[in-house]
């Protein structure tokens, strides 16, 4: 998106009477100013280089100044290139002034979005409220909170960490309650993560903005409850790739299922038995991508014959002690994934006890390089988008049989003006339903499909993150849709982050 800000300059052609002949008026100067941002080395994404060589003119161009927008002195220059390091990721706008030997002065404007990367790392756990581990034991009382150290601790680099992704799980609540994860120092928002019940363990994957401090907070609302919470990655803004930058872009699409055990899909027909590992291969093998170091993945279990756990880890690592999924017998759970890939592209899921049935699917993927469609995040205290219960990005109605309700990208609010908004980061909360049903989150003018991103029954209220990419090839761009298969539901959007380009 460009502005042109424009200063009239007018030449003036003097008509002399008599029996000279009058002299031709002078062509006001035509001066189209351009600017074009990019940031050109992904392992610096602090860095930009701003063009503004496009720009035409009917006399010379003398000057060009740049404002890139984050409050530092304009740099000027005579090429009409310049390169500028931010501070901080975030979206700016960079302004260029560009100067006419005939004294025209006119501006453009192109937004530039600097974001930070995720680096994956193998699960590690850091608060289990049962035995003592990141705090004392005990569980999180009402209208209470927990707070988790992060930067600096457990490889994870003292700076520029943004945010963190975590699994959290709540187990035995007291009360049905929910839990909200912020980062320390800011206002808690007013959106939750997890919604619990009395008795349930329900894990959900959280990504948080980290504190000023290197810190993050989990608030408990009512009862008491015990929470586990284990990393499973960062973003980072270090201009370092031994850090981790050059892991952090993704490419997104629809939902598409590789994994069923049920029906043989991918892997053979079999449930996954205890204390086993189902290997699955292939989960990197998207051709139209290089470089993927991570999977991010729905993983859905069910059918099971025990109380147990998932772990899903990069084939030929040791096998984490944290878990992905927590799980009853006979409960059908989902949860998001961002699982490091092996060196063949393999990934393991482990059984602990029992035996369960596993569904895997494939929502996107981390790549290692920049390029076209992968994208760096940024993130932010979270945005409701949607609530179908009281009107908050649509109508007040449930979303019925069959039925689409669509979250229009460009309406979102955020300070983006000029950023597209390519995939988002959301926490999909579905509740109220009138009969067992599934929910899927997709691109809009796409066509919906069976593979679902939450499985809900009357009287449960389930949250799950979700990672869709938007429409970004029609007049919708920016656009979701939500799917309901049958009965009715509620919905609750909030988006927690967003991959994006200029």
């Amino acid at each position: 998106m460009r502005k042109s800000f424009m200063s009239a300059v007018i030449a003036v052609g003097l008509a002399i009477s008599g029996s000279m002949p009058a002299l031709a008026a002078t062509a006001p100067a035509q001066l189209n100013p351009q600017v074009a941002v990019d940031v050109v080395d992904p392992t610096v994404p602090s860095v930009v280089r701003a063009s503004a060589q496009g720009s035409t003119d009917t006399v010379p161009i003398t000057g060009y100044s740049f404002d890139f927008g984050d409050g530092t002195a304009p740099v000027a220059s005579t090429s009409g290139i310049a390169a500028h390091r931010y501070a901080a990721p975030g979206n700016y706008h960079v302004i260029v002034t560009v100067t006419d030997s005939g004294g025209a002065v006119e501006q453009a404007e192109a937004p530039v979005a600097i974001g930070s990367a995720y680096v994956p790392m193998s699960p590690v756990r850091v608060l289990d409220t049962r035995s003592g581990i990141g705090g004392p034991s005990g569980k999180i009382r009402a209208n209470s909170t927990r707070v988790i150290p992060v930067a600096g601790l457990n490889g994870i680099p003292a700076g520029g960490v943004t945010a963190v992704v975590l699994n959290v799980t709540g187990t035995d609540a007291t009360a049905a309650t929910f839990l909200t994860a912020y980062p320390t120092g800011t206002p808690r928002p007013a959106t939750s993560n997890l919604n619990l019940t009395v008795g349930a363990t329900v894990p959900n994957l959280v990504t948080v903005p980290v504190g000023a401090d290197g810190t993050v907070t989990i608030y408990n609302h009512v009862g008491t409850t015990d929470v586990i919470a284990d990393i499973e990655g960062y973003y980072s803004f270090a201009d370092d790739t031994a850090n981790g930058f050059g892991e952090g872009f993704t490419t997104a699409d629809a939902i598409t299922r590789q994994v069923d055990t049920r029906t043989g899909l991918g892997v053979p027909k079999a449930k996954v038995g205890a204390n086993t590992t189902l290997k699955v291969p292939g989960l990197a093998g998207n051709p139209a991508t290089t470089h993927i170091v991570a999977a991010i993945l729905n993983v859905t279990v069910t059918d099971a014959t025990a109380a147990g756990f998932l772990t899903v880890s990069p084939d030929g690592s040791p096998r984490p002690t944290a878990s992905d999924l927590n799980f009853t017998a006979g409960a059908t759970v989902s949860n998001l994934v961002i699982a490091p890939v092996g060196p063949d592209g393999t990934i393991d899921f482990y059984n602990h006890v029992g035996s369960v049935d596993v569904l895997v699917a494939t929502e996107g993927f981390i790549v290692s390089t920049a390029g076209p469609g992968e994208l760096p995040f940024q993130t932010f205290s979270p945005i409701r988008l949607l609530d179908t219960r009281n009107g908050t990005g649509g109508p007040v109605a449930k979303i019925g049989a069959g039925q689409v309700r669509a979250v229009e990208g460009r309406e979102l609010p955020g300070g983006r003006d000029g950023v597209d908004l390519d995939t988002v980061v959301l926490n999909v909360t579905v509740t109220n339903a009138t009969a067992n049903t599934f929910v899927t989150v997709y691109p809009d003018s796409h066509v919906p499909t069976n593979v679902s991103n939450v499985n809900i029954s009357p009287g449960q209220t389930v949250s799950i993150q979700v990672v869709v990419a938007t429409n970004v090839t029609s007049a919708n761009d920016g656009t979701f849709d939500i799917f309901n298969h049958v009965g009715s539901v509620d919905v609750v959007v909030d988006l927690f982050g967003f991959f994006s380009h200029d």
